[in-house]
């Protein structure tokens, strides 16, 4: 499966030159919410983690195990450096856990 941004595709990383990028807050990086932010890959990881963090959530508690939090807690830091550095590392570290 491949998931395109119609509306914001760029084909590489590019740095925000608005106030944020469109989008819900659930999903948005901090990067994507600040102008000058280099947005790249790692912008995608977080992403992918929140959606792995929507998908595994519920009302009566996470669904995954300890290993699936782990790496969505990494896919999802804040600081961009402390992600997994792209989306195949990702998937990887998701399909160990």
């Amino acid at each position: 499966m491949r998931l395109i941004d119609l509306d914001e595709y760029r084909p590489g990383p590019f740095v925000l030159d608005s106030e944020r990028l469109p989008g819900s807050r659930r999903y948005l990086s901090p990067e994507e919410l600040t102008r000058g932010s280099l947005i790249d890959e790692r912008t995608t990881v977080h992403a992918l983690g929140r959606t792995l963090h929507h998908l595994l959530d519920a009302p009566s508690g996470w669904r995954g195990d300890d290993r699936a939090a782990a790496v969505v807690e990494r896919a999802t830091r804040a600081d961009p450096d402390a992600r997994y550095a792209s989306v195949p590392d990702l998937v990887e570290a998701w399909r160990n856990a």
